[in-house]
C-alpha cells in the first residue's frame, strides 16, 4: 500500500524533475526563491539505474552537460558531441504492446526499441489525463503545486463563453522554466511536433520550432547543434476510438520525412468516409479488461484501440528509419512513453493503474544498457532534476519527485557512453 501511495504521489509524464527526499515545500509564492532564475546553467547531476528509473527522461542525463563537454573515458581532453535527444510520445496508451507481454497485435518497431533499450515496467504518469500530465512534463513540478491540475484551463473561447466562464491559463511561478527552453539556452535545437496542451502558453523562446512539420531535419545546413525533438503521436488518442474518418494530420508522419510531402497531411482536413486505417481483422480476439463488460460493442472498441497501436508502430518505424537514414541513430537517445493510461472507461482520467501506468522505453546510442527490464517504481516527473541543477538557485524548492536511482548501478544502466566531466558523484 505504501509503494502504491508513493507511485501515485511521485508520478509524472516526460521531461520532469526530481526533488530530494526532503522536499515537501508548497510552491506558493512565499516559498519560492526571492529572485527569478537568471542565466541558468545546466549541470548533469547523476544518472543511475536501479531496475526502475523514473521515466524516459533519464535519457537527458547523458545528453546535457551543463555547458561542459562530454569527454571520452580514454582521453578526457578529447571532447565529443552531446547526444541528440528524441522523445516519442504516444497519447492515451497503457502498456498493452508486445514489448510488455500483450501479443494481441505485433508492434515490431516498438519491440525493436525495447530490445535495444531499457524497458520500464512500473512507470507512472502524474495524472490520468493530458493537460495536467503535460504541465508536469514541461515544468518539472506537480500540477497540484502550481494550479495546473484542472482539465483543462486553456480551451476554446466560444465554449467557455457559452457556459459563462472566462478563458484563462495557469501562470507558472517565476522560477519555473520549460525544459526545452533550458536546453535551448545551452546549445540545443529544440522542436515539438506538435501538441502542447501545457495549461499555459509556452514562452516565445521555448522552441526553435513547434508545428506539425517540426523535426530535427529543419535545422539549417550550417546548424550543427544537437537536437531535442518531441514527436507526439495522436493516433492512439481516445477520440480515434470512435472516429469514422481520420484527420489527415493523424497520419502526417508517413509524409513528414519525404522529399516532397503531400501538403494536405499538414493542413486541417479529413480523409473520405470509411478511410480510417484499420490494421486488424473484424473478428480479432481481444482481451477484455475485467472492469469492462465482455460485449461486442466493447470488443469493437478494443479492436480499434489495437488497430491504432499498429498504426502507431508503423509511424514509429517511419521516424526511426528517418533517423537511421540521416546517420543519427547512434548519436541519439530515444525515449518512448505514453502521456497517461489508455483511452477506455476506467482508464483515462482516473487514478487507477489503468489510468496512470504507461509504457516507458529508453534506448541509448548503440543500444548500450539494453537487456533486462526495470521493475521498480518509475515516475515520469523526476527526470528533469537528475539531468540538471541550477547553479543560481536551489532546485529542491522547485522540482518535484523522489529519486529512483541508486549509486551502484551505473554500468548496468548502459552508461559506458562518454559522460560529462564531473557527472559521476558517489554521494547522494
Amino acid at each position: 500500500m505504501r509503494k502504491r501511495k508513493q507511485a501515485l504521489n511521485s508520478v509524472a509524464t516526460a521531461t520532469l524533475s526530481v526533488t530530494s527526499r526532503h522536499d515537501d515545500h508548497d510552491l506558493s509564492a512565499k516559498t519560492l526563491p526571492p529572485r527569478a532564475i537568471s542565466g541558468p546553467a545546466l549541470k548533469v547531476d547523476r544518472f543511475y539505474r536501479t531496475g526502475g528509473i523514473a521515466l524516459a527522461l533519464a535519457v537527458l542525463v547523458a545528453a546535457c552537460g551543463g555547458g561542459a563537454p562530454i569527454t571520452s573515458k580514454n582521453d578526457e581532453a578529447e571532447s565529443t558531441r552531446l547526444p541528440n535527444i528524441l522523445w516519442l510520445v504516444a497519447e492515451d496508451l497503457s502498456p498493452i504492446i508486445a514489448a510488455y507481454g500483450d501479443t494481441t497485435v505485433e508492434t515490431p518497431n516498438l519491440s525493436r526499441l525495447a530490445a535495444e533499450g531499457i524497458r520500464y515496467t512500473n512507470a507512472f504518469s502524474v495524472s490520468g489525463v493530458c493537460a495536467p500530465s503535460r504541465f508536469a512534463l514541461a515544468t518539472g513540478v506537480y500540477p497540484t503545486s502550481a494550479g495546473g491540475h484542472h482539465m483543462r484551463t486553456q480551451y476554446v473561447r466560444s465554449h467557455l463563453d457559452a457556459v459563462g466562464l472566462k478563458l484563462y491559463e495557469v501562470v507558472p511561478p517565476p522560477a519555473v522554466m520549460m525544459m526545452s527552453e533550458v536546453l535551448r539556452r545551452h546549445g540545443y535545437y529544440t522542436t515539438n511536433n506538435s501538441k502542447q496542451d501545457y495549461q499555459f502558453a509556452p514562452t516565445l523562446t521555448a522552441w526553435d520550432d513547434s508545428s506539425v512539420t517540426a523535426s530535427w531535419r529543419n535545422r539549417k545546413v550550417s546548424d550543427d547543434r544537437p537536437f531535442f525533438s518531441i514527436l507526439n503521436f495522436d493516433i492512439t488518442h481516445e477520440g480515434q476510438v470512435w472516429a469514422k474518418v481520420p484527420s489527415l494530420r493523424l497520419l502526417r508522419y508517413h509524409q513528414l520525412f519525404k522529399d516532397e510531402p503531400h501538403p494536405r497531411y499538414f493542413e486541417p482536413g479529413f480523409g473520405p468516409e470509411g478511410s480510417f486505417p484499420n490494421h486488424v481483422p473484424d473478428d480479432l480476439k481481444v482481451p477484455v479488461p475485467p472492469y469492462l463488460p465482455d460485449t461486442e460493442l466493447v470488443r469493437r472498441d478494443l479492436r480499434r484501440v489495437y488497430s491504432n497501436i499498429v498504426e502507431l508502430d508503423l509511424q514509429i518505424g517511419v521516424v526511426l528509419n528517418a533517423l537511421e537514414a540521416d546517420g543519427l541513430l547512434d548519436d541519439t537517445i530515444i525515449v518512448f512513453y505514453g502521456d497517461h493510461g489508455g483511452p477506455l472507461p476506467r482508464q483515462k482520467r482516473l487514478l487507477y493503474d489503468s489510468g496512470l501506468r504507461v509504457p516507458l522505453i529508453i534506448r541509448f546510442p548503440d543500444g548500450r544498457g539494453a537487456g533486462p527490464s526495470a521493475r521498480s517504481l518509475s515516475a515520469l516527473l523526476i527526470l528533469r532534476r537528475r539531468c540538471f541543477r541550477w547553479r543560481e538557485s536551489n532546485p529542491r524548492r522547485i522540482w518535484r519527485g523522489r529519486r529512483s536511482w541508486g549509486n551502484t548501478e551505473r554500468h548496468r544502466a548502459g552508461t559506458s557512453m562518454p559522460l560529462p566531466t564531473g557527472w559521476m558523484n558517489t554521494t547522494t
